[in-house]
């Protein structure tokens, strides 16, 4: 045992290549390779955005910009935008990136950058909008070369059809279309469901198919349809997909599958509905769904406060735990943030689930922005004490407007350097005011 003020040693191995990071089912190790460890791939360029007087000028920085490759959408006060995805971009020799590859022998390497000329980007769209929402928007085989997971396009497509056609946009309908809670990716499994249902006169069955005949197509908190649908497409999933996986779980017993872009393989079965990929267990691809549904319906009986009628929001809370409430379990209140129900899905605009969501929603015009919207969850102060600490969680929560401009100042606090004095740093503190509070 150490003490608590003694040094913990920790072993590091690494490879010519990276950090060994973990190790494959065969117990060999496994390294990520990174841009970041590599200096050359790294720049300060992001900052001569603060120079670039046009949308051209912008667009050159941010390819430019060496460091975590991101979306970087553009906008100048004519009106005019573009999109340019930033970072730099290693040209893969003798592998995909898709499954893990070994260097040993020297046939899988970086083999430098790849041309400038591949870089995805576009300056002014005819659509007159960008939306990209995490998903593949370049062709297939330009795609590949970037990377291998992209989220399903169903967000991007819900972009589309909101702004397709649409004049006079505002701050505040903008607002909106980032809260859109159209889930369009369940239409389907609401259709299954609701076949499967039709001859059934189970009880539970009949509440379920009351349910999906009333919902309105959206993931809001009160929803008990979508609670029914989400738990109904994942059964449906590890069904049709763990004989196609078996091999898989065979090697390593760890091994789970569970990236969105499945959606394309069980869809494309479903429609299709091979009967050499259909379970054993099932005399139909018919028989599979009713059966599947069943048991997803007996089992969310069981659970929840009410049942099947559990409404959504009670699966889908918001998870704001900070990292030392575990050591401090007499002050959690006020460390963390409150768990409510949530409306959102990860497959709507508005992405929301317990773990993962909007870190920041912001909108603005170049030159407006005194009508700047500005929602994050907490609020500007990192302090739990603070005033400051959860003010801005409530706009997050509901939606509701906040003004992105700072209002009149209400608290301030000073950092200054160390001192040197008699050889010894003594830290100089300078309030601007009788009582410092952090803002």
């Amino acid at each position: 045992m150490h003490g608590k003020d003694e040094p913990v040693e920790t072993e590091v191995l690494r490879t010519r290549w990276g950090i060994v990071i973990d190790k494959d089912h065969h117990g060999r190790p496994l390294v990520m390779e990174w841009t970041g460890r590599h200096a050359e791939m790294i720049n300060m360029n992001v900052v001569e955005l603060n120079h670039a007087k046009t949308l051209d000028e912008a667009y050159d920085v941010a390819a430019s910009w060496y460091g975590p490759s991101l979306n970087t959408v553009i906008a100048d006060t004519e009106g005019d935008i573009a999109w340019v995805v930033s970072g730099y971009l290693p040209k893969r020799s003798g592998y995909t990136g898709v499954v893990p590859q070994s260097r040993a022998d020297g046939t899988a390497f970086w083999d430098g950058e790849l041309p400038e000329a591949m870089r995805p980007g576009v300056k002014r769209p005819e659509s007159g909008f960008i939306a990209t929402a995490n998903s593949r928007i370049v062709d297939p085989t330009w795609a590949a070369k970037l990377g291998n997971h992209w989220s399903l396009g169903v967000r991007t497509h819900r972009i589309h059809q909101m702004l397709d056609g649409a004049e006079g946009e505002t701050e505040r309908d903008n607002l909106q279309h980032q809260l859109d809670t159209r889930v369009v990716l369940y239409d389907h499994y609401r259709s299954l469901a609701l076949e499967a249902l039709n001859d059934s006169t189970d009880a539970d069955a009949l509440r379920a198919s009351q349910i999906l005949q009333d919902w309105d197509g959206k993931a809001t908190a009160s929803s008990p349809a979508l609670r029914i649908l989400d738990a109904y497409r994942s059964d449906l999933h590890q069904v049709i997909l763990s004989p196609l996986l078996a091999p898989c779980t065979e090697l390593d017993g760890g091994f789970h599958y569970h990236w969105p872009l499945a959606e394309e393989s069980v869809r494309r079965l479903m429609e299709e509905e091979p009967l050499h990929f259909l379970p054993a267990q099932y005399s139909s691809w018919d028989n599979l769904y009713a059966s599947v549904l069943t048991k997803t319906l007996h089992r969310l009986s069981d659970q929840g406060s009410e049942g099947l009628l559990t409404p959504w929001g009670e699966v889908n809370k918001a998870s704001h735990t900070h990292l030392l409430a575990g050591a401090f379990p007499d002050h959690q209140d006020v460390l963390n943030l409150p768990s409510v129900g949530l409306s959102g899905h990860w497959s709507s605009v508005r992405v929301s689930t317990p773990r993962h969501g909007a870190s920041m929603r912001m909108v603005v015009s170049p030159g407006q922005e005194e009508e700047g919207i500005l929602h994050m969850p907490g609020g500007q102060s990192g302090h739990p004490w603070s005033a400051h600490y959860r003010d801005g969680h409530t706009f997050w929560l509901q939606g509701s407007e906040q003004q992105m401009l700072p209002g009149e100042q209400e608290s301030s606090f000073s950092l200054v350097p160390l001192r040197q004095h008699s050889g010894e740093a003594t830290p100089q503190v300078e309030p601007t005011q009788e009582e410092v509070r952090g803002n």
